[in-house]
Formats: structure tokens, C-alpha cells, sequence
């Protein structure tokens, strides 16, 4: 038990969720920002790859995938390893991966789902005629970057 040094008044503190859950489903989306680490356990490491949503209401908002490509589990490993090829043919990259910059600023559609109080990416596959409208070619790399410079605040940050 701790004995505050003066009392802490929450009656005006509102509890509504700042980080609205992007809905359920298919969304076109890229690649934006990736890293590499150790897992927290040290039994592993996990590629982290941030995906940004190109279009509808959630435009501009990001979802994170952490894929535990090496693991003490195997079955871990092996999810891992089949999103992770499911993204490379998605973006047309081939294996072996060298680089996780390899898959930035390719678009791509990914479903998302819900897990409790976060997003997960739960499947994905290549982007369709419909993201055609939203991104450049794929050589076209700072075309693309520039794709969601004039991307408007979307409703869930108003």
C-alpha cells in the first residue's frame, strides 16, 4: 500500500481509446518502415515490418507485424516464415530476402483482424486494380513515397 503525497483526481479523465481499431478486411497498404531484433525471450529474432494504410478512412494509419523468422518453436517459425513469403510474392520480391528495404513502398492488400485491444495482419496478397488508382509503378519509388504526401487527416484523427 502507498500513501499518495497528494490525492490524484480522475473524474474528468476521459477513457475513450485515442488509437481507434482500423476495421476488419482487406485494405491496400505498403510496406513503410521495417527493423530486425531479438526477441524479448532471446530465443529468437523477429523481423518488424510497419504497414501503411493507402486508402478509405483509414488512410495514413499503421498497423505493425512482428514475424518471429527465427525461433526456439518451430510452429512459431513456420507462421512466420509463411507470412513473410506470402509479403515477397505479394511485392514481387524473390528469395532469399537480403534486405527488409526490399519490401518498402510496394503495395500491396492485406487483411486485417483483431486481436483484443490491437490489429493484426492476417493474410495478404497483391494489390488489385483498385490500388492502381492510389500508387505509382513499382519503379517509380519516389512517386510512390510522395502517394501519401497529399493524403487528407483522416476521420479517425479529426
Amino acid at each position: 500500500m502507498a500513501a499518495l503525497s497528494r490525492p490524484i483526481d480522475t473524474s474528468n479523465i476521459d477513457t475513450s481509446s485515442d488509437y481507434p481499431m482500423i476495421e476488419e478486411g482487406w485494405h491496400s497498404a505498403l510496406i513503410s518502415t521495417s527493423d530486425e531484433e531479438e526477441n524479448k525471450k532471446g530465443t529468437g529474432r523477429n523481423i518488424i515490418l510497419e504497414f501503411t494504410i493507402g486508402q478509405g478512412k483509414w488512410s495514413g494509419k499503421t498497423i505493425r507485424t512482428w514475424l518471429c523468422y527465427q525461433h526456439s518453436t518451430a510452429k512459431t517459425q513456420e507462421i512466420a516464415l509463411k507470412l513473410l513469403t506470402k509479403i515477397m510474392n505479394a511485392v514481387g520480391v524473390p528469395s532469399p530476402l537480403k534486405d527488409t528495404a526490399q519490401l518498402h513502398n510496394k503495395p500491396l492488400r492485406i487483411k486485417v483482424g483483431i486481436d483484443g485491444t490491437y490489429n493484426t495482419i492476417e493474410d495478404v496478397e497483391p494489390y488489385t486494380a483498385q490500388a492502381k488508382d492510389l500508387y505509382a509503378p513499382a519503379e517509380k519509388k519516389e512517386e510512390q513515397q510522395d502517394a501519401f504526401a497529399d493524403l487528407e487527416e483522416p476521420d479517425w484523427k479529426k
